[in-house]
């Protein structure tokens, strides 16, 4: 790739970090536990939800800014237009599989045309949805995009990811012998002077990792990724330290600051 891109001091990581100081300033930060190990959002008065990040569950999670806009929440119990988009995955993959037995790649195509489909992207639409929640962590279900029919990185990053966390607990993708299904997880970092991206990292049976970036118009593998793409690769981070208790301010505040600077 281009030494711009190379530069690891060019790439900035930490983005769901930064979002837990922000949570944690404003007393609405959970520590992290093994079910949601970037933390908690727990506003008084809503739903206690996961937060969203590198390698965390993602349906029932929310996913958060590093600044303040929209909050938006993965829950299919709730959003019924994440159900009927994966019922629209599988009667895709079912005509495939009529044809041909499905490769990974064939499946990850599939959902990545969907993505497409459901959510084109629109950043005026994405960005009149975020003044409608206040711009301050409001919370906005992921089907209200697929419902404007509009989104940009983000909201296609979360509809890909939740279809593939489906797929993998369903076991419709991966190694069904050897019972390996593979791990999704939204993947998300800035590059200076480009701005945050958003996007779909899957690894699958064989430890091979694709990429699924509808913003991008991207979906193979990490190793075939162009010069001019963007920075997919993950920089080595630290094993997160745990949070102190949350009476001592200064020194939660210490903490999270430290484990930004670890991301």
């Amino acid at each position: 790739m281009p030494e711009k891109f190379l530069r690891s001091d060019m790439v900035i990581e930490g983005k769901t970090a930064e979002a837990a100081l922000r949570l944690q300033k404003a007393g609405f930060y959970e520590e992290p536990d093994a079910d949601g190990p970037s933390g908690y959002y727990d506003k008084p008065g809503e739903k206690r939800r996961l937060m969203i990040g590198r390698d965390t569950p993602i349906n029932k999670g929310v996913y958060l800014g590093s600044i303040e806009r929209e909050a938006i929440v993965v829950d299919d119990e709730s959003d019924g237009l994440l159900h009927t988009a994966y019922g629209d995955l599988l009667i895709g993959l079912g005509r495939l599989r009529d044809q041909h037995q499905l490769a990974t790649e064939t499946i990850l195509q599939e959902v990545y045309q969907l993505v497409m489909k459901k959510i084109p992207y629109n950043a005026g639409l994405a960005d009149r949805i975020m003044e409608v929640a206040s711009q301050k962590d409001g919370r906005v279900a992921l089907g209200s995009y697929i419902a404007s029919h509009g989104g940009v990185c983000r909201h296609e990053a979360l509809l890909a990811g939740y279809l593939i966390e489906r797929l993998i607990q369903d076991e419709r993708i991966g190694d069904e012998n050897r019972r390996s299904f593979g791990r999704v997880s939204v993947d998300r970092n800035a590059v200076r002077n480009k701005g945050g991206h958003a996007w779909v990292r899957y690894e699958d049976e064989k430890k091979q990792v694709w990429i699924i970036d509808a913003a991008q118009k991207y979906c193979g593998k990490l190793d075939d990724v162009s010069d001019e793409a963007w920075f997919y690769q993950r920089l080595p981070q630290k094993t997160k330290a745990a949070l102190p208790a949350a009476d001592d301010k200064r020194s939660v505040l210490s903490a999270l600051r430290k484990l930004i600077g670890k991301l």
